[in-house]
């Protein structure tokens, strides 16, 4: 194994994916996706499982799975946090060289930008990504007890006392250190997407001040966390709400493909995927103190 990693591997075709069914913001509604070559993706698979046995007992078991957090992703930072968790020096050169020299272009509807160099950022779409930017932002997790991480989105919460309606949170300073952090790795975070959520059932709640992040953080009272609406009540009425709209428009297709003629099987298959993919069912499991 000589760590390198074949510039014929480097170039990618980046297309842009829709986070929205209506794209409003070029910026923020498109996930750039990059395909790269199958035989480099193979030998990725190779050196995510090298990687995997060096830092798998170090990673935290909390991650489940920053703005545009996979393009803000600085090499340098990387190669010294796998060099903090003593990986094997030719696979940290493998990786080096995996990540420079990289070339991309963008295609669309058949047209393609001119190629274009990638100083910065692991590609969107590619099997080592999701490895790597786990550990770029794996030290986050241990400076908060009751965090949760899925890829670049991080929850955090607390458990408030209240005496004589009145309390104090620690979420602010928790909010300031993730803002340092997140800055000495030199990534960004966006405060609009950003969501406070208060649960409280007394009749007359404690005055609390917004959470900020340079601008005060939006309050809600209805939220969508990986796919699940939650809601400041902790009733479920907003999330069936979608499910149920969400298999009445899969239902109204099934009508028009079968209105269309098409078979039992094809409509069967169709059903069968639009299940998988669509329609989702979450059940809840909370463990409630009153104080």
């Amino acid at each position: 194994m000589e760590g390198l990693f074949p510039s014929e591997w480097k170039s990618a075709d980046v297309c842009p994916a829709p986070k929205k069914t209506k794209v409003v913001d070029i910026e923020n509604d498109l996930r750039p996706i990059s395909l790269t070559s199958p035989v480099a993706k193979v030998y990725e698979s190779h050196l995510n499982s090298l990687l995997l046995d060096h830092v798998g007992p170090k990673l935290d078991d909390r991650h489940f799975g920053s703005v545009k957090g996979f393009d803000r992703v600085d090499h340098n930072i990387l190669l010294d946090i796998l060099r903090e968790l003593d990986v094997h020096p030719v696979l940290i050169q493998s990786i080096r060289s995996f990540l420079t020299g990289r070339h991309q272009r963008v295609c669309v509807n058949g047209f393609s930008s001119e190629w274009k160099p990638v100083p910065a950022g692991i590609p969107q779409g590619s099997v080592l990504g999701p490895t790597l930017f786990l550990l770029m932002v794996n030290a986050l997790a241990y400076r908060e007890s009751w965090r949760w991480k899925y890829m670049d989105d991080l929850t955090i919460s607390e458990t408030l006392h209240i005496v004589n309606n009145l309390c104090s949170s620690n979420l602010q300073q928790s909010s300031s250190d993730i803002c340092e952090f997140v800055h000495e790795k030199k990534m960004m975070l966006n405060p609009v997407k950003c969501k406070e959520m208060f649960v409280c059932f007394k009749r007359v709640p404690p005055v609390i001040d917004n959470i900020t992040i340079n601008v005060p953080i939006e309050r809600v009272s209805t939220y969508k966390l990986l796919g699940v609406n939650l809601s400041s009540n902790l009733k479920w009425n907003e999330h069936v709400n979608m499910i149920t709209k969400k298999a009445a428009k899969r239902i109204y297709s099934v009508r028009l493909l079968k209105r269309a003629g098409r078979c039992r099987y094809g409509l069967g298959h169709f059903l069968l995927n639009v299940r998988k993919n669509s329609i989702g069912v979450c059940l809840p499991c909370m463990v409630l103190q009153y104080y």
